[in-house]
């Protein structure tokens, strides 16, 4: 969300979520996982993404269970603000695209029958990547959606936290070898 001072996804024990945000403060609130907040807002749609424009924000305590990424094997209403795990294996399908614009850029990415857009923001580790990734990896992220037209039934996009959420080979994207 262009603009905003706060933005992050709200769970519900059952992994289930709606994008919080709000543009004006942060309310000197550090989004964590395993977080337990209250929050007071107007239900809004941006481009097709149901969010929350809050105007208080409690932090009531910490949990212990966190939802694992639900794995999917196609992008729809149905995961929109959810934690998901792309089935297959992906990779950037134009490097080209790699540009860093704040706050956020989008890259195509394929695992060679489907191609989606992951969308890259500033305020994550991935963002400071100076080359793309030039290997398969396992996707992980948000599924939000980005659609400027009716029925808000498409352009759906996988937006990963950070680095852990892209994976080799059984292995985590090491950061500092990114950066060579």
């Amino acid at each position: 969300i262009a603009g905003k001072k706060l933005e992050f996804l709200l769970t519900n024990e059952d992994g289930e979520g709606i994008m919080i945000y709000n543009s004006t403060t942060n309310f000197n609130y550090n989004a964590t996982e395993k977080q337990q907040i209250t929050v007071w807002g107007t239900l809004k749609q941006l481009s097709g993404l149901t969010v929350v424009s809050i105007d208080t924000l409690f932090l009531d305590q910490n949990i212990i269970d966190y939802k694992s990424p639900q794995t999917i094997i196609e992008l729809n209403e149905g995961y929109e603000n959810t934690l998901v795990t792309w089935n297959n294996a992906v990779k950037i399908v134009n490097e080209q695209e790699w540009v860093k614009k704040s706050p956020f850029f989008d890259v195509q990415v394929t695992d060679g029958t489907n191609s989606f857009v992951m969308r890259i923001k500033e305020n994550t580790d991935i963002f400071n990547l100076s080359n793309p990734i030039n290997k398969t990896f396992k996707l992980s992220g948000v599924e939000i959606q980005n659609s400027n037209k009716l029925p808000y039934n498409n352009d759906y996009i996988i937006q990963p936290r950070y680095m852990s959420d892209l994976e080799i080979a059984n292995t985590l994207i090491d950061l500092n070898e990114q950066k060579k």
